[in-house]
């Protein structure tokens, strides 16, 4: 048996263990102020009683975001803050309590099983340790101590958890955590944040605080509805120990943060925003991370250093803002794919070349419920839809398998067509894949006549006029942040998506039809 109980023999083996998954949370306290703080509200615990699973001591600022008394807060700002460290922690604080529960969402099992992202860090913290680690429900569990009779009290845990999809919140509907903290926040929907509000209970008497603690950089799908509820209007406040150097903002009560203290019979709490900067973490070397930063584009690298919450993306063909979202794909929509197929692997030639991307893009018709004053028709509006974004870069053999994977996900109604190169090699790549690799699917050629700006207006033209959805999902970032850059830098999902609109919106007579038929109308 390993140090970890159950826990795998290995940081190898303890990554490969994500692949089965699930999720529920834990832990406990720290900041020697706390105690000052909290008084009689909180009943706060000594560091001694968590210091063996602490590798470092708070930050100055991690220290603030500790010892804040509200409901709901926000450490945000630059990369390489300590923002992940201050979520381990706030779970942390209370882990001495017995029953004590703690969840930590990433927006994919993915996202949190990459080296060095929060629960691969949470396992150097506590590896070798009193907790033990339960793989199947991805829980650290942390002993308590015993009760009058010597008897074990339960124990306190701390989950780690995903929600991909708006539907995976409901896996959560019936469990009770004390503590619920999202990574990235921006990566999630508003709503399901909100959710996990309805998940923060405790039994009476239980001596500890309910909280929503959460982290993020600016940008993602998420980062308007994060910025107008933590940042936007916020106001620097002073913590409740009295220190000089304990400042944090402020935003004023949300409606349902009114709509709470109104059932609770107590003033509305505002959200809480700690800002993360670089210089605030004494372990990461900086000069040589802001170095690495120099690589960006100009307003990601002002979001990753300085934490800028108010710059946007702008191109000359697209803006951030004009993107609307959708949590879920919306049902009887005639999709296609359109594969962009410039993509090859890297070499030492070429580090950095084109990719192979896919979109998969639909026409949504979305009928009008009611009939507005003088309308004789009830009115249909048909909205572009981007359901997902894939992109590679392989050779051709693992161009072929990621391609076919892609088609045999999306299933055979949705019509597969792909970029044409010009002449006779054009012609015997698009006729392998539809007689060998595709065999069965609705695949063909699409030979493009206009230059790269010409095609990509009618996509700018949607989205200026709010008409172009993106499905929340991890690959919004990368996807907005190309077409926010154009005429600069890659351009092959900007392409894909721009192929994919000419051929459902105008296309020949036979798309029409077979548009019609994969939506089954």
């Amino acid at each position: 048996m390993s140090k970890h109980g159950s826990s795998p023999a290995s940081k190898q083996d303890f990554r490969q263990s994500y692949s089965s998954g699930s999720s529920q949370s834990v832990l406990e306290k720290l900041a020697r102020t706390k105690l000052q703080q909290m008084r009689a509200r909180r009943n706060a615990s000594s560091v001694e009683q968590v210091r063996g699973y602490l590798p470092h001591p708070p930050s100055a600022r991690q220290r603030v975001f500790l010892e804040l008394v509200e409901a709901e807060a926000l450490f945000g700002g630059a990369a390489g803050g300590g923002k992940s460290d201050a979520l381990l922690m706030g779970a942390l604080q209370y882990v001495h309590v017995p029953g004590y529960a703690a969840i930590i969402f990433r927006r994919t099992f993915t996202d949190l099983a990459l080296p060095g992202a929060i629960m691969d860090r949470a396992y150097d913290w506590w590896s070798g340790t009193a907790a033990k680690w339960e793989s199947d429900t991805k829980t650290w569990v942390f002993p308590t101590g015993k009760d009058e009779d010597g008897r074990p009290t339960p124990p306190a845990t701390i989950t780690f958890a995903y929600l991909q999809h708006e539907s995976d919140k409901e896996r959560y509907k019936s469990a009770e955590f004390q503590y619920v903290g999202f990574d990235e926040l921006t990566d999630f929907s508003e709503t399901q944040y909100t959710f996990l509000f309805s998940r923060l209970r405790k039994k009476k008497g239980m001596p500890v605080p309910l909280r929503m603690r959460s982290a993020s950089n600016p940008g993602g799908a998420g980062h308007e509805w994060v910025k107008r509820r933590f940042v936007e209007h916020s106001v620097e406040t002073r913590a409740a120990n009295d220190n000089s150097e304990a400042t944090y903002l402020l935003n004023p009560p949300s409606d349902q943060a009114k709509a709470v203290a109104e059932l609770l019979g107590t003033q509305p709490q505002g959200a809480a925003f700690v800002r993360a900067l670089l210089t605030d973490n004494p372990g990461l070397d900086v000069p040589s991370y802001r170095a690495q930063l120099a690589q960006l584009d100009p307003i990601t690298r002002r979001r990753m250093e300085e934490g800028d919450w108010d710059v946007g993306l702008a191109g000359e063909f697209f803006e951030e803002g004009w993107f609307q979202y959708l949590d879920e794909e919306p049902d009887g929509v005639a999709w296609m794919r359109y594969w962009d197929m410039a993509g090859t692997k890297p070499h030492a030639g070429n580090p950095d070349p084109d990719w192979t991307a896919g979109v998969r893009i639909g026409l949504h018709r979305e009928q009008a419920t009611t009939l507005a004053p003088g309308e004789t028709s009830v009115a249909v509006r048909t909205r572009i839809v981007i359901a997902d974004v894939r992109r590679t870069r392989e050779d051709p053999g693992g161009v072929e398998d990621f391609i076919r994977t892609a088609a045999q996900q999306d299933g055979r109604r949705v019509r597969i067509r792909m970029e044409q190169e010009p002449g006779s090699s054009g012609k015997t790549v698009v006729h392998d894949y539809v007689t060998r690799v595709l065999q069965g699917y609705d695949v063909d050629g699409d030979k493009k006549t206009a230059d790269k700006a010409t095609m990509w207006k009618p996509l700018s033209s949607q989205a200026k006029h709010g008409n172009l959805y993106l499905v929340r999902a991890p690959w919004n970032a990368d996807f907005v942040r190309e077409l926010c850059s154009l005429p600069y830098g890659k351009k092959d999902q900007t392409d894909a998506a721009a192929g994919g609109l000419a051929l459902i919106t105008g296309g020949s007579a036979a798309e029409r039809l077979r548009a019609a038929a994969a939506a089954g109308m």
